[in-house]
């Protein structure tokens, strides 16, 4: 058996050409790959693997139009998207050796603190996998398994492409009581017929301030989702017992704002299998804490990231994948507001091509988006998707209940 530590360069070859001529090629852990070499491939060669000594092997062929796959395809795939190969241990963060709660302080010193520790970032020197800024191994590799019915793990309604969704990250009670900027974001996103999910902070959301705008939010016909119970990014290391009890604590203090069965979002993008399953013992819906690739906290051997761009299921939840980079890591890259915007533009087409979710993220928060010039970027984009009829613009919430009825594991 390979060790889930061994990364492989992945070519997709196009069948029925005599040489092989590469349709795609990305990094892949593979699980249980066949090094037979002498073993006969019959039928056309549909994708090789190749270890870094540069040693190739097939990885799957097609024959009569049935596929022969030469790896652990199910325990690859749930090990990609379970981030439990090697290197996906999240680093700890400087939130979590501080002795007080961050959040409690004024933003303008909080903004000063994240300008202070934001440092330029060349992506070069990131590790090969998962790639950033999109990854699709795991799609990649499902597709193997589907190439004779041609299937993705999730066909949207109404015969769309592509999924789009918006969301915003409440760290803070700060947008409560600067309730102009929720507005500024709901409106614009309202005029171009668009609604999103605010993942909130249950501690940070009990007072009348936190209420009046999380009600207008719900009349508006907004999402109102969990972030943690505080913005603790160690929270996903309590026990199953804490973490059931925070979670139900959660969903009390939010209950006038969600639905039936929320959804959730951990602080930090903190995330483990006890939290999920501690989200599933407490019916919550779905969580969006993975992104596809990311290299916050990332460490010398892998980034972190579920490698796919459709959600799963995981641990009893439905899993939505943040599949675009966040604002937060907008100063990182010395990218202006407008110049992000326009990137993240981009990569959304990469995700409708591959027919994929395509997920927005802000932190509205003036060092991140609660300023003009990246509030005018964001209509932008808001205006540039509009008329995108290939696309199901959805809450999460409803992605989850589709892709709960609807996913091919």
């Amino acid at each position: 058996m390979i060790p889930y530590s061994e990364t492989f360069t992945v070519d997709l070859l196009a069948p029925g050409q005599s040489n092989e001529s590469v349709k795609k090629r990305f990094m892949a852990p593979l699980v249980s790959l066949e090094k037979d070499k002498s073993k006969k491939i019959s039928g056309d060669l549909l994708a090789r693997a190749t270890d870094k000594s540069g040693t190739s092997y097939p990885l799957a062929s097609i024959e009569n139009n049935v596929p022969r796959i030469f790896f652990d395809l199910k325990a690859t795939i749930q090990m990609i998207r379970g981030e439990h190969y090697s290197g996906a241990e999240l680093a700890s963060v400087v939130a979590t050796r501080l002795p007080f709660d961050y959040t409690k302080l004024p933003m303008w010193l909080v903004g000063l603190a994240s300008k202070i520790l934001t440092k330029p970032i060349d992506p070069s020197g990131f590790p090969d996998y998962p790639a950033y800024p999109a990854d699709f191994s795991a799609d990649y590799l499902y597709g193997l398994g589907q190439v004779a019915e041609k299937r993705q793990p999730l066909i949207w309604p109404q015969g769309k492409k592509y999924c789009l969704a918006f969301t915003h990250d409440v760290d803070t009670s700060w947008i409560f009581s600067h309730p102009k900027w929720l507005r500024l974001y709901g409106e614009a996103e309202e005029e171009c017929g668009f609604h999103s999910a605010w993942y909130v902070v249950p501690k940070a959301s009990q007072g009348s301030a936190s209420r009046a705008s999380l009600s207008k939010l719900v009349e508006a016909g907004h999402e109102i989702g969990v972030h943690g119970y505080s913005h603790d990014p160690a929270l996903p290391d309590n026990s199953l017992t804490m973490l059931e009890d925070k979670f139900e604590s959660g969903k009390e203090i939010l209950s006038d704002y969600l639905g039936v069965t929320p959804g959730y979002r951990a602080p930090w993008l903190s995330r483990n299998d006890r939290m999920r399953q501690a989200l599933a013992n407490t019916g919550y819906l779905y969580d969006s804490s993975s992104p596809s690739t990311d290299f916050f906290r990332n460490n010398s051997i892998a980034n972190n990231g579920c490698g796919t761009v459709f959600p799963f299921l995981q641990n009893g939840v439905i899993v939505i994948p943040l599949t675009l980079p966040m604002d937060s890591i907008r100063r990182n890259f010395g990218k202006s507001p407008m110049g992000f915007w326009r990137w993240i533009y981009e990569l959304i087409g990469d995700i409708r091509d591959f027919g994929g979710m395509a997920m927005i993220t802000t932190h509205i928060q003036p060092h991140y988006s609660a300023n003009e010039p990246m509030l005018e970027g964001y209509k932008w984009l808001l205006g540039e998707l509009e008329n995108d009829h290939t696309a199901w613009h959805a809450l999460p919430r409803d992605v989850a209940l589709w892709a709960k009825e609807n996913f091919h594991p």
